[in-house]
């Protein structure tokens, strides 16, 4: 996967958080998805570097943050 398409389909933990959390907004490089800020669970597809759904419904993390923790969030 390409770092600029992986970075841009990583979610935001800013917008994660909250949506008025990321100053940002719609110039931020990361992924603001609601569907995915509601929805706990983690991409299948994200996880084998396939995803590049920017409307998928399930989270996906950073790669640096899923190696070091195992799950949670992307990294800012």
């Amino acid at each position: 996967m390409e770092d600029d398409s992986q970075k841009r389909n990583t979610d935001c933990v800013y917008f994660l958080a909250s949506p008025l959390t990321c100053k940002k907004g719609s110039d931020c490089e990361f992924r603001h998805s609601d569907s995915a800020r509601m929805n706990p669970r983690v991409c299948w597809y994200w996880l084998k570097g396939n995803c590049l759904n920017p409307a998928c419904a399930f989270r996906h993390p950073g790669f640096k943050k899923l190696s070091s923790v195992g799950t949670g969030d992307g990294v800012h």
